[in-house]
């Protein structure tokens, strides 16, 4: 990765810590309607696995957790990510939910 792809990088990092500090929550508690119509095909093919990119506080990850799958989920912030295991062990979910740092 070049200095500048890694500067960018730090950049997002850095946006979405902000973000996730002032905003715990901001995309709410309910999944996405895409996060719905994906679990109901992954359960149709028997998939039990999900990776989640990008998931930011776990609205999604969550939600998939709660229909029974295992979640890895990856971002760029570890406060999102805190958010997020703070949630999955609040939900009684937590065994079901793995956390990865994303991004450089």
């Amino acid at each position: 990765m070049s200095k500048h792809e890694r500067e960018l990088a730090e950049a997002q990092r850095e946006h979405w810590q902000q973000t996730y500090c002032g905003n715990p929550g901001m995309y709410g508690a309910e999944p996405s309607e895409p996060a719905v119509h994906a679990a109901e095909v992954f359960r149709a093919v028997g998939a039990r696995d999900v990776l989640e990119l990008g998931a930011s506080h776990g609205r999604d990850a969550l939600f998939f957790a709660r229909e029974g799958f295992t979640v890895l989920a990856s971002d760029f912030s570890p406060v999102g990510l805190e958010q997020l295991r703070e949630a999955a062990h609040a939900q009684g979910v937590a065994e079901r939910v793995t956390t990865g740092l994303g991004g450089a």
